[in-house]
């Protein structure tokens, strides 16, 4: 009866743990239009014997998680997925350099839990940069990519549109799962052969969006 667990410890101890999170601080710039985040001291453990900060952001921002009912009208909330959901097996493809993504850029990709999009757009984040001018994805692409995804999309950028949410949409029509934007440091797993990719959510009752702490687990 104790192999198993024995055996589930083993395994964990050999596997790295990569973060793929941005972190959120009073710099961190929103999506064009959203609330800009902010973190305040409500209490500092000098005067108040603790430590406590108030925080003020759209559920999308930085490192976050889609859920159909951002982009969609009776779409599916956080709390209509099951825990399982945010967390599975990964591929990652290697978008870097182009401008233009159709559906041939997933030649060779197996299928899996959750598809992770490399564009290299992460380099630019903090910047003006950064929004506006990742890769254009194509319709081909976003209806190939949801064939090969059991669970999920998550991307270095921030999503699928340059502007608007139509390729949002047609993503959950398509049956493609979640959305994670805002990933960074899928480089570090173009070449890795086993990657278990995490992404759960606040347990929010607005459940359109969450910010995620996104890790890799790989070896």
């Amino acid at each position: 009866m104790e192999r198993q667990p024995k055996a589930v410890v083993a395994l964990f101890a050999s596997l790295r743990v990569a973060d793929l999170s941005h972190v959120v601080d009073n710099a961190t710039k929103p999506y064009p239009g959203d609330p800009a985040p902010r973190l305040e001291t409500e209490a500092d453990i000098t005067h108040d014997d603790c430590c406590v900060t108030r925080i003020s952001m759209a559920t999308h921002t930085g490192t976050h998680i889609d859920a159909a009912a951002h982009v969609m009208h009776g779409g599916k909330r956080l709390g209509d997925y099951p825990l399982t959901a945010f967390s599975g097996s990964a591929r990652v493809a290697d978008l870097r350099g182009l401008g233009e993504v159709d559906a041939t850029a997933l030649d060779g990709i197996e299928p899996c839990d959750w598809l992770l999009l490399c564009t290299g757009q992460s380099e630019k984040w903090g910047s003006d940069a950064y929004f506006g001018t990742e890769p254009r994805f194509t319709e081909t692409f976003v209806k190939a990519a949801a064939k090969i995804a059991r669970k999920g999309i998550g991307l270095d950028c921030s999503g699928l549109d340059r502007e608007g949410v139509d390729l949002h949409r047609l993503w959950f029509l398509s049956g493609g799962g979640l959305m994670v934007e805002n990933l960074t440091g899928l480089e570090m797993l173009l070449t890795e052969p086993r990657i278990l990719f995490a992404a759960y959510p606040l347990k929010l009752a607005a459940g359109d969006g969450a910010p995620v702490r996104a890790v890799a687990l790989i070896g």
